[in-house]
């Protein structure tokens, strides 16, 4: 008895195909969305761990910036008079060496921008481009722990300030217990080795 080759080799109308196509449309196109959610909440998660960081390494800069502030090497200020009477808020952007001189016993400063305090020139715009709008203002006041020349440390550099604290006792009893310049050979100041005062006191920014 034969068989009818119609009955046993039929195909796919083209009614199935369609809704096969159908369907594996509707599945890629869910799985495209997933992906596409995946995607996007990584990168969130991603810019949501990047300011995180960038937050903790700010206050940890902030941090360690007022943990120093007031830090003048050798020198003890306490009982320091300032080199000049002061008047006025010190401008934070002067660097001549008076300026510097008078300042340097002033470790912490505010400035309450968010509440109409103007800010210093030096920080404000057009001086500073990225500069937020309404963000207050602190300034710190610190020597660098890094003796300038030493090894492990930044060279002495041309026209930089300079602060020169001195632990001679003839300098500190003629009132000159430090001295702050752009002019290296202003800062004469000394340190006493081996009970003489003859060797001239260490330099730091």
């Amino acid at each position: 008895m034969s068989t009818d080759p119609r009955s046993t080799h039929r195909g796919y109308t083209i009614i199935e195909l369609m809704v096969a196509m159908t369907i594996g449309l509707v599945i890629l196109a869910g799985l495209v969305t997933v992906f596409a959610n995946n995607s996007r909440a990584r990168a969130e998660i991603e810019r949501f761990n990047q300011q995180t960081d960038n937050g903790r390494y700010a206050v940890r800069l902030l941090a360690d910036d007022l943990h120093h502030a007031g830090y003048l090497a050798e020198l003890n200020p306490i009982g320091l008079p300032l080199a000049a009477a002061v008047t006025a808020k010190p401008d934070p952007c002067a660097t001549d060496a008076v300026s510097l001189t008078n300042d340097a016993l002033i470790p912490i400063q505010g400035y309450d921008v968010n509440n109409g305090v103007a800010a210093p020139t030096c920080v404000s715009a057009p001086t500073v481009t990225d500069l937020k709008p309404g963000t207050d203002i602190l300034v710190v006041r610190r020597a660098s722990s890094c003796v300038a020349g030493a090894a492990g440390c930044d060279p002495v550099v041309a026209g930089a300030a300079y602060l020169q604290a001195s632990t001679c006792s003839t300098d500190i009893q003629a009132g000159n217990s430090y001295k702050i310049d752009t002019n290296t050979a202003n800062l004469t100041l000394q340190k006493p080795v081996v009970g003489a005062c003859a060797a001239s006191a260490p330099l730091r920014q």
